[in-house]
């Protein structure tokens, strides 16, 4: 319990630091593929502190172009990740963009199995998706969501 109490004030005094809000998109037709990817970067974004809402948020974030190759025992996956001002549905003209790529294997034994409260949230939201869904973003959601930050404070500036 008392981890649990200290978890909370770490995150809840962290929004204070970083005070911006915002909001993960995807289009529609890459939902489905981008749903592991975008659960874990908003639960990385959220353990940095950073307040992440559907509405009243400051920036939209998109998260686009999935792509995923797999190379024997290894996949490859880029996404392109754009800040753009705030909106509803339609993609607006960006403020800051970069491509983001990470590499996990596709053997769970070749995967670091940390069993932190990260890993246990990810497994509870992605528990039907399967174990390569849960490393994928596990992975992949902590250097996107570092790609964010990077990108939120050229914006900021």
């Amino acid at each position: 319990m008392k981890k649990f109490l200290v978890l909370i004030f770490l995150v809840a005094s962290s929004n204070l630091s970083f005070g911006q809000v915002l909001d993960i998109k995807t289009k529609m037709s890459e939902k489905a593929e981008l749903s592991p990817l975008k659960i874990g970067t908003e639960i990385f974004l959220i353990k940095k502190g950073i307040k992440i809402l559907d509405t009243g948020e400051d920036f939209a974030v998109w998260i686009k172009d999935y792509r995923k190759v797999k190379d024997g025992n290894r996949c490859t996956v880029t996404v392109l990740v754009k800040i753009t001002p705030t909106t509803a549905f339609a993609e607006k003209a960006p403020l800051a963009e970069k491509t983001v790529s990470f590499m996990y294997a596709t053997e769970p034994s070749k995967n670091i199995d940390i069993d932190d409260a990260t890993t246990k949230v990810l497994r509870e939201k992605l528990q039907r998706n399967g174990e390569l869904a849960m490393t994928e973003a596990r992975t992949g959601g902590e250097v996107v969501a570092d790609a964010i930050i990077e990108l939120y404070n050229k914006v900021k500036k």
